[in-house]
């Protein structure tokens, strides 16, 4: 028994050995293992790192990106109301400009007109002068009544005041009624005209005989009427109505035009 106990005992410490190894070699590859565990969590420590890096960076180039996008939107829409604001002005200074143009066109047609009519009353002022014929303010009146075709219609007469329009009421007011007549836009144009081309003239309006066939209160609408009609800021300082001897509404209406001081 005793003979045979060593050769027991060898294979036992080549086990030995061989479990020592083997631990050796499993502690050798766990360490590896766990350095390359190591590395690759650095390694995905670093990349996370970059990544983040690099998305922080891709952030900050958008901003910059719609920043610029927004700053040129802006003075796309700050040239484009300055074009616009440009255009307007132009518009209007072309309008403008037309609009001048016209009315010195006009001004121009207007001053001939005067001359005009200064050189006929010049020459009519020669004529009267020299044969003893009507005066030129009978002989302009006239002529603007002529032109506006009423003179068949309004008697004019010329006494120590000045001249004298016998106007019938028809002229002015509708028959029977205190409404305005239609044909009046002539009369009251030819008497504008006229009281603008003679600043210093005054004017006075008096009633004729009345008429009995229309009631007082026909009168008085007609009686405001006239005086609205002849209510013109360029000459209502230099008109005066005279007061009615009467409520009824008149036939005629005479209008005395003089001047201010004598000639």
């Amino acid at each position: 028994m005793l003979l045979s106990a060593p050769r027991v005992l060898v294979p036992l410490g080549a086990l030995g050995a061989s479990l020592c190894l083997n631990a050796c070699v499993s502690r050798l590859n766990y360490e590896e293992a766990t350095s390359a565990a190591d590395v690759e969590r650095e390694g995905r420590r670093r990349a996370e790192l970059e990544l983040a890096a690099i998305k922080a960076r891709v952030a900050e180039l958008e901003g910059e990106l719609k920043a610029r996008n927004d700053a040129g939107d802006q003075r796309l829409a700050e040239e484009k109301f300055e074009r616009n604001v440009a255009s307007k002005e132009h518009d209007e200074a072309v309008s403008l400009v037309t609009q001048l143009r016209g009315e010195l066109a006009r001004a121009n047609e207007h001053i001939e007109s005067y001359a005009r009519t200064n050189a006929r009353l010049e020459q009519k002022l020669s004529a009267a002068r020299e044969g003893g014929g009507p005066s030129p303010l009978l002989s302009e009146v006239r002529e603007l009544l002529a032109n506006a075709h009423l003179e068949s219609s309004v008697r004019v007469s010329e006494n120590a005041n000045g001249i004298v329009l016998s106007v019938p009421a028809e002229l002015i007011f509708k028959k029977g009624d205190a409404e305005l007549a239609p044909g009046l836009a002539a009369f009251s144009s030819t008497l504008a005209r006229f009281a603008e081309a003679h600043p210093d003239l005054s004017v006075v309006v008096r009633e004729g005989a009345a008429d009995p066939a229309l009631p007082d209160s026909i009168g008085k609408q007609r009686r405001d009427g006239l005086r609205a009609l002849l209510s013109h800021p360029k000459w209502s300082e230099r008109i005066s109505f005279e007061a009615p001897t009467g409520g009824a509404a008149p036939l005629t209406y005479e209008i005395g035009l003089g001047f201010k001081e004598a000639r």
